[in-house]
């Protein structure tokens, strides 16, 4: 099966592409399709199992936005009833596992993250400068 226009908006959404200019820099959408099983349209793998890959990280992903929204109501507090609640260093935890997943679903396509989606502020601080992989704190 395919990737629907659904998953490759997921996919760029985490390694930090925008889809404004896809015919520019076209090769994240060039290794998604290739990423395909060889029956898909564009494929050249041998079967679906790169594709399952990259959507099981799209989903650990989500699941780690969720938690980090489902979060914001506790900010602040340090204690709940009786437990005690450490927003800041689950934060930080969830934080460091979406980069690692996002830096997992990066290999799948042999490219690097173009900014820190899990980064409260972007990388960018000079526009107009030129985006490098490098550039990326993480």
């Amino acid at each position: 099966m395919a990737y629907t226009e659904s998953d490759r908006v997921q996919i760029r959404n985490y390694l930090g592409f925008g889809s404004l200019y896809l015919q520019a820099d076209p090769r994240l959408e060039s290794a998604i399709t290739a990423s395909q099983a060889t029956s898909d349209t564009g494929g050249t793998r041998p079967d679906n199992s790169t594709e399952l890959f990259a959507k099981a990280l799209v989903v650990k992903l989500q699941a780690i936005d969720t938690a980090l929204d489902d979060m914001t109501g506790t900010f602040g507090a340090t204690k709940v009833d009786e437990i005690s609640v450490d927003t800041a260093r689950e934060t930080a935890r969830l934080r460091m596992h979406g980069r690692m997943y996002v830096h997992r679903l990066a290999r799948i396509f042999d490219t690097f993250p173009h900014s820190d989606i899990f980064s409260s502020a972007p990388p960018d601080v000079y526009p107009g400068y030129p985006r490098t992989a490098n550039r990326v704190g993480y």
